[in-house]
């Protein structure tokens, strides 16, 4: 028996509605969205531009379906991609990255990216310096070799206001033999070369954080990511500069999100502090939402 062609049935709703349909569904779930591509021609005209706005490659039909529009549809690409978190392509062999780096390359519109370590190469950066980021968390000792010049590397992010840096970055490779300041690194000065750069984040500040942070005289927000939870307690260590607020993270690409996260909470912080609300001797910003709900039963949260 032959099927009839999907592509040729009349649709049931109106165009209008089975169109907003689609693309509600799409926006709403990118792996709902990437399996609809496959329903029909018309479908996949409707929902394909709206899809990519934000990519999480975690999901093994959205990075095909990303990979795919980089190779028959890069114009999608390029009007289309606002934001990416990429992770988990533990489905994909690592000599593929080139072709990661190639399709992230031509997403003209990508402003907030998030890139795992494993998939963080010195090739990224000068894909990087091709786009308008704004807001990055990476791993800088893996996207900058020890033979660059900070300033160099600095000057292909040079759009970036917000960046969250994963790992430690203090006190590993030093800018020149001898250096005996073990806080001034490669990847630190990259950092204080950025020209746009006011909001940074890391688990690992340097020792003496209040002396570092003189170098950043634009920085307006240092934010320390103590905790990963919103229950556990924030450590009460005291600072002079106060620019440094230490909060909780919650999720691995808080720090590009487009999702309200510890940048937002920061903000609110410092306003606070500049009102005489918060005493210039407290640093830490606490959850201030909705009331959390109760453990589950065994203390394991649902938040």
């Amino acid at each position: 028996m032959n099927l009839p062609d999907t592509n040729i049935i009349p649709p049931v709703f109106p165009p209008e509605l089975e169109q907003l349909v689609f693309i509600l569904a799409a926006e709403q779930d990118r792996s709902t969205g990437a399996i609809l591509l496959r329903v029909a021609h018309r479908v996949r005209t409707w929902i394909e531009p709206h899809l990519y706005h934000t990519v999480d490659t975690c999901d093994v039909d959205v990075y095909a379906a990303f990979l795919r529009a980089a190779a028959e549809n890069p114009g999608f690409l390029r009007l289309g991609v606002r934001e990416m978190m990429v992770s988990n392509l533990h489905f994909e062999d690592p000599t593929t990255i080139p072709t990661l780096y190639s399709a992230i390359a031509l997403c003209d519109g990508l402003e907030r990216l998030t890139m795992a370590e494993s998939l963080t190469r010195p090739a990224l950066l000068p894909v990087l310096a091709g786009l308008p980021i704004r807001r990055l968390v990476i791993t800088l000792s893996e996207l900058i070799s020890s033979d660059m010049k900070p300033s160099e590397a600095a000057q292909c992010l040079r759009h970036v206001t917000h960046m969250e840096f994963f790992g430690g970055i203090f006190g590993r490779r030093a800018v020149t033999d001898g250096d005996s300041d073990s806080e001034t690194t490669l990847e630190s000065e990259l950092l204080v070369a950025m020209p746009a750069l006011t909001h940074l984040a890391c688990t690992f500040p340097p020792d003496d954080v209040d002396a570092w942070l003189a170098k950043l005289p634009r920085l307006r927000v240092f934010l320390i990511a103590a905790v990963s939870s919103p229950r556990d307690p924030l450590p009460k260590t005291q600072y002079r500069d106060q620019r440094i607020v230490v909060t909780y993270w919650q999720r691995w690409d808080e720090g590009a999100s487009y999702a309200e996260g510890y940048w937002e909470r920061a903000e609110r912080f410092l306003d606070k502090k500049r009102r005489g609300e918060v005493p210039e001797t407290d640093f830490r910003a606490v959850y201030d939402g909705p009331e959390l709900p109760p453990l589950k039963d065994g203390g394991d949260e649902d938040v």
